[in-house]
């Protein structure tokens, strides 16, 4: 017979007590201080905003909305295995960007929702492209972490791509071009400002 020991004892008490309350509406704390409960609640809620706003031609039934404590070098992704597409967030993205930030990446996603329910590809292109435009929405987004060792730079229109290690990219920054027409970049160990 197994002996029940105090800390057990507390434990089941603990569990049969009443349960606390949820917070109203008005007592949630300021977007610095949420959870991830409520940073998925109000990015749900956001991207029901955004569907209804654009007129897109998806619904919140298409896809799952989740937020990732393990994403550190992307901000956010959409992903579709078979008929399910998953949005996901990256909360290490919000705690050093924002709720701004997170709104614009919850915008991009949608749109590969859009591509992958209603074209069946996900990608940057033409129809991600013609989204993006309407939505004030970029390709790439800054560095999720904050903690990218080098940072290709244009010194013309100063667009930045963080990278985490010393990468094709970075090798090469001197031989490529930016979307502005400005051939030749420069490898930095900070963001431009």
């Amino acid at each position: 017979m197994p002996l029940i020991t105090e800390d057990m004892k507390q434990r089941l008490l603990n569990k049969t007590a009443e349960p606390e309350s949820e917070p109203e509406l008005e007592q949630v704390p300021a977007l610095d201080d949420m959870t991830e409960r409520e940073l998925l609640a109000k990015s749900k809620e956001y991207a029901a905003e955004t569907i209804e706003e654009y007129d897109m031609p998806i619904s919140m039934g298409d896809f799952e909305l989740k937020i990732s404590n393990r994403m550190s070098r992307s901000h956010g992704n959409c992903r579709k295995r078979g008929n399910d597409i998953t949005i996901n967030l990256s909360s290490k993205a919000y705690q050093n960007h924002g709720w701004e930030n997170t709104q614009h990446v919850i915008r991009h996603e949608l749109i590969h929702a859009v591509q992958a329910v209603v074209h069946d590809e996900m990608s940057h292109g033409r129809t991600f492209k013609k989204w993006s435009g309407k939505m004030d929405v970029d390709i790439r987004a800054d560095d999720p972490a904050g903690d990218a060792k080098y940072y290709v730079v244009c010194p013309n229109c100063l667009r930045s791509w963080p990278r985490h290690r010393m990468c094709k990219l970075v090798k090469e920054a001197d031989n490529r071009t930016c979307q502005c027409g400005q051939s030749g970049l420069e490898v930095r160990d900070e963001p431009p400002e």
